[in-house]
């Protein structure tokens, strides 16, 4: 029995997402996010941050696994999530990339510039969820 080995995605024509209109995306999706911590931390100091937080990587990790695979942010900007062998990207997937926001963050927002250095654009979230960020819809 041979098997075919998967079609790396760099391979496929996929055009990766640069890092502006990934910021941007971003922007957009932190807006309403940051209006909405900014009530809920007035209204419960204290819990109202670590519920707020919760909240975020909730809504990243809905909308990345969701039917767009792209916050709205990303839908916004024409972008979207997928894994590295072009399948759609899954719960897990979802979560450990939101998770990653963690370490792209922990070393002075670092692992967002990533995207400056590396052929497919990545930021250190996506190499750690082995997901790429690309131009498309569904």
């Amino acid at each position: 029995m041979s098997t075919v080995p998967p079609t790396p995605l760099s391979a496929t024509g996929a055009e990766f997402a640069a890092f502006k209109p990934r910021a941007i995306a971003f922007l957009i999706d932190m807006v309403p996010l940051y209006v909405a911590g900014l009530i809920i931390t007035s209204i419960m100091p204290g819990f109202g941050g670590l519920l707020w937080l919760v909240g975020v990587g909730a809504y990243f990790t809905y909308f990345t696994a969701g039917k767009w695979q792209a916050s709205p942010g990303k839908r916004a900007m024409g972008l979207m999530v997928i894994r590295t062998d072009g399948k759609p990207v899954d719960r897990m997937y979802a979560i450990g990339r939101t998770a990653g926001y963690i370490a792209s963050s922990a070393i002075f927002g670092l692992g967002f510039l990533l995207p400056f250095f590396t052929a497919e654009k990545t930021a250190l979230h996506d190499l750690l969820a082995d997901t790429r960020v690309i131009h498309g819809k569904r």
